[in-house]
Parts: C-alpha cells; structure tokens; sequence
C-alpha cells in the first residue's frame, strides 16, 4: 500500500475518480456526513467509524497488525508493550 494522503489529496482523488463524497460514502458503508466530518477536521478519526473513513481514504495508515490489542487472546500483541510491562515499568 502507498503512503498517506493530504486532505487536498484526497479531494483531488475523487474529482479524478469521478465520485462525489457521498456516492464514496455509500459504496464504502459510511453515512456522507461521517465522512464530510473527516474531511472537514471535525471528526480526527482517532476511533470509531471517522478512524475506518481516515484509513480507507489513506489519510492515516493502517495500524499494523503487530501492534494491536487482542481482546479476544486478553494480552497485548505489541512486543514493546510486552518489554515495558516484562521490565515491570508502570510508567
């Protein structure tokens, strides 16, 4: 995958693609006010479905899987999260 984009990159994607923000917004299963929130700033996609807009249109990278929590195995995946905690460092 390529790098991130700029905002003004991203609105040139979809003049050269064709699509409006909201056709974008329905094919990708975003309501257009969601991703209108993104792009205007009001939303940052630090979580949530404004985090999915910013990673689907590669104004953020996608966080690796290495580095993720795993709820479901109850432990973190991340190996410098494991070192921090193995050294018994609180902060």
């Amino acid at each position: 995958m390529e790098g991130t984009r700029t905002l003004e990159e991203v609105r040139a994607w979809f003049v050269a693609n064709g699509l409006t923000v909201r056709e974008w917004a329905k094919q990708s299963g975003f309501t257009p006010e969601q991703v209108y929130a993104v792009l205007a700033g009001r939303a940052r996609g630090r979580h949530g479905a404004a985090h999915e807009i910013a990673i689907a249109l590669r104004l953020k990278a996608r966080p690796a899987e290495a580095d993720a929590w795993s709820p479901e195995e109850g432990q973190l995946q991340n190996s410098a999260c494991q070192k921090f905690l193995a050294e018994g460092r609180t902060r």
